[in-house]
């Protein structure tokens, strides 16, 4: 059964978006290229080796260098083609499944009112919630425009898409910088600290006052 990524309905199959299948086969294809070019240097050293080897049995050390040069240049060539090759098409591969969980994400998170939380992007995406959430703090980052980091009033944190207004019925609260890790908790923590921080010198300023005549 295929489900719809904005809403989470049922919908029929091949109407839309697969992420699952999203850059797959890029990053399949890359893989395979670069196992490929790995099996073509084994096999073509040891063919420029043999080559070399029988060469040298009958016309001497000069002549098998000569004869397994042209095998052992062209593997090497070879085997750097492929592994380039290979690494293109898996940085195409991701590039393209980043974009499909980015429309993802942004639709789900438009039909649900703006807000939008790991937990709530792992299900949609199909994979672990931390993977989901350095998935949304990478974009946060990246993409500061489209999704922001803010907590909620009871101390949680949840990713909002711009310009979206009411977050879905989450009752916000200050916006959050992206930590330059990564890391949201600790990005959030951090700022829980701070705001008691200026609440302790706010209330310490207002004692002072009072106390003078």
């Amino acid at each position: 059964m295929a489900y719809c990524s904005a809403c989470g309905a049922p919908r029929l199959p091949l109407t839309g978006e697969v992420l699952e299948l999203a850059g797959k086969g890029e990053r399949v294809g890359g893989l395979l290229a670069q196992l490929t070019g790995w099996a073509v240097l084994i096999g073509g050293l040891g063919f420029a080796s043999l080559v070399a080897a029988l060469v040298a049995l009958f016309a001497g050390a000069t002549a098998a260098a000569v004869a397994g040069l042209p095998a052992l240049v062209g593997t090497v060539v070879l085997f750097f083609a492929l592994q380039k090759g290979g690494s293109s098409l898996r940085a195409q591969g991701s590039a393209a499944q980043e974009e499909a969980w980015t429309r993802a994400v942004t639709a789900r998170a438009a039909h649900r009112g703006g807000a939008l939380r790991p937990e709530e992007a792992a299900s949609l995406l199909r994979v672990p919630v931390d993977v989901a959430d350095r998935f949304l703090t990478r974009l946060a980052k990246s993409r500061p425009d489209l999704l922001t980091l803010e907590l909620d009033d009871a101390g949680g944190y949840f990713y909002r898409l711009v310009g979206s207004g009411a977050a879905g019925g989450v009752r916000v609260g200050p916006k959050v910088r992206v930590a330059a890790n990564g890391n949201t908790r600790a990005s959030a923590e951090a700022q829980d600290a701070e705001e008691r921080e200026e609440a302790e010198e706010h209330d310490a300023r207002e004692r002072e006052g009072r106390r003078r005549p």
